[in-house]
């Protein structure tokens, strides 16, 4: 795999090459490009998933989808002949990937302060689980604890706005989509962007809205006036699942809810806790189980050498 900026180089000196040359090629038009059939290919993969939508396992899946995507673009553009007509569009190019390393951070930042997160969570039940009042300085730790958690969602809630950066990209510079084809593996370079762009888009704002502590997003599809195939197999994929919010999230919220619980019962101590320490015990089992996956996965890592 090319180091980023050895890439950014080699498309640097064709854009110097382009601005010598404005001729252009005229190609044969086809119903579907080449290039669009390998990126169908590699999201096809998800119809056959039997992973729960927003799921650690889904969205590997979907992430391994999308960096070979970037692959694939980086080596049709690595042969490829800018002409001075496509040169804005791939400098717009380079400075999205630029925007995407930002965010590829911040999702793994991310990643790191739910475990912490969920490590409180755990922590604090212990102190609490088998004392049907739990004396003061009991009391105070774990109030101590839980405050930490507080502090996380508000870690996150900065996070999040690398999100709202990544909405307003896909809404002002994704082209529209266009009908226009390229015979056999003569591709359009226009087409090449935009898709690697839109793939990678998708992925890493699918996994942002899955580690959220907000309790209304959903997972992202995508709309568009032109049938775009490996589109429609995430957007599809997406609208089957059995709920309002991906499993993941799902997860998350049920230990916010626990945090929040604990905490207003710990201040006030009024009586006994009431709370089902099995219940957080399994909760947490299985969302630390999941950040697990996704960073020994190492997906997120890997989007970020590649764009």
């Amino acid at each position: 795999m090319r180091a980023p900026l050895a890439f950014i180089r080699s498309l640097s000196s064709k854009l110097s090459v382009a601005r010598r040359s404005t001729s252009s090629m005229v190609v044969p038009l086809v119903e579907e490009s080449w290039f669009s059939q390998q990126v169908t290919a590699k999201f096809d993969t998800l119809k056959s998933s039997k992973c729960d939508v927003g799921s650690a396992s889904w969205l590997c899946d979907v992430f391994g989808a999308s960096v070979a995507t970037q692959m694939l673009a980086q080596e049709f553009l690595d042969i490829a002949s800018i002409s001075l007509t496509d040169r804005e569009m791939i400098e717009e190019y380079l400075e999205d990937n630029i925007e995407l390393l930002d965010a590829c951070n911040g999702l793994l930042e991310k990643m790191g302060i739910i475990q912490d997160y969920v490590y409180s969570i755990r922590g604090a039940t212990r102190m609490l689980q088998g004392r049907s009042d739990p004396n003061v300085p009991t009391s105070r730790r774990a109030q101590e604890v839980l405050g930490k958690c507080n502090k996380v969602q508000k870690q996150c809630a900065e996070l999040d706005k690398c999100g709202l950066k990544l909405c307003r990209m896909m809404r002002q510079k994704m082209p529209q989509d266009s009908n226009v084809w390229y015979d056999g593996r003569d591709f359009d370079i226009q087409e090449v962007v935009r898709v690697s762009r839109e793939a990678a888009f998708v992925a890493c704002h699918n996994l942002h809205r899955a580690l959220s502590f907000k309790s209304k997003p959903r997972l992202m599809t995508v709309r568009s006036e032109s049938s775009t195939p490996w589109l429609s197999i995430m957007d599809e994929d997406i609208k089957h699942q059995n709920r309002p919010m991906s499993w993941m999230m799902n997860e998350l919220q049920q230990l916010v809810t626990v945090q929040q619980l604990l905490h207003d019962q710990v201040k006030l101590r009024k009586g006994s806790i009431h709370i089902d320490y099995d219940s957080v015990s399994r909760n947490c089992e299985r969302l630390e189980k999941e950040m697990k996956a996704l960073k020994e996965n190492n997906f997120v890592r890997t989007s970020h050498e590649v764009v």
